[in-house]
């Protein structure tokens, strides 16, 4: 029990792709060797092209995870994302439930493969967010940041410029404002300085 545990966490990525694998497999079973009732009448089932995709997606990803690792995980979210999006299916009858006030703007998701993405989601929860700050909100580079932090500073700048020495002292003594602000009412204290020196000096 201990060794059948021990693989199991090890190969916790791959449970979810056995399970499908194991839809899948029924999905062939059940389409080949039964029949599907219509208005009092028995017609054979037929595969569809999402099932086609379905059964090619398992078995392409069963392969990466063997050979190609890194790129598994990210193969796998994509085909669930496709199986909840309808482009797919596992299952013998393609499951959709509705989202919408009606049928115009109604949007269909797969409940089967959202089930698949959460199971999946849950064990591979850091790397699904790795990925997202990676690719999709990357942080900001240092000299972004920097950007972002002199453009407040001038907004307080412009903002504080009418206000007076005391004024912008007594602010920077308080420190409640946030660090821009105090910032710029120090820049704004300095130029004074600067330009007092510079005008005495003159003289």
């Amino acid at each position: 029990m201990r060794v059948a545990m021990e693989l199991l966490k090890a190969r916790k990525t791959l449970l979810p792709l056995l399970v499908l694998a194991g839809v899948c497999w029924y999905t062939v079973i059940v389409t080949l060797f039964t029949q599907v009732l219509y208005e009092g009448t028995y017609y054979d089932r037929a595969f569809t092209f999402r099932h086609y995709l379905a059964f090619t997606a398992v078995a392409l990803n069963v392969v990466l995870y063997f050979y190609y690792r890194p790129l598994y995980k990210f193969t796998v979210a994509g085909m669930l994302l496709l199986g909840i999006w309808n482009v797919i299916c596992f299952t013998p009858d393609q499951l959709t439930a509705g989202i919408g006030m009606d049928d115009s703007c109604k949007l269909s998701l797969q409940p089967f493969s959202l089930l698949f993405a959460i199971a999946f989601y849950v064990p591979n929860r850091k790397t699904v967010h790795g990925f997202l700050r990676k690719y999709l909100f990357p942080a900001p580079s240092l000299q972004r940041l920097a950007e972002y932090q002199r453009e407040s500073i001038d907004k307080f700048k412009a903002t504080f410029v009418r206000k007076s020495t005391e004024s912008l002292s007594l602010m920077i003594q308080e420190k409640k404002m946030v660090p821009a602000a105090v910032q710029a009412a120090q820049e704004l204290l300095l130029e004074r300085k600067t330009a007092k020196a510079s005008s005495l000096g003159q003289q």
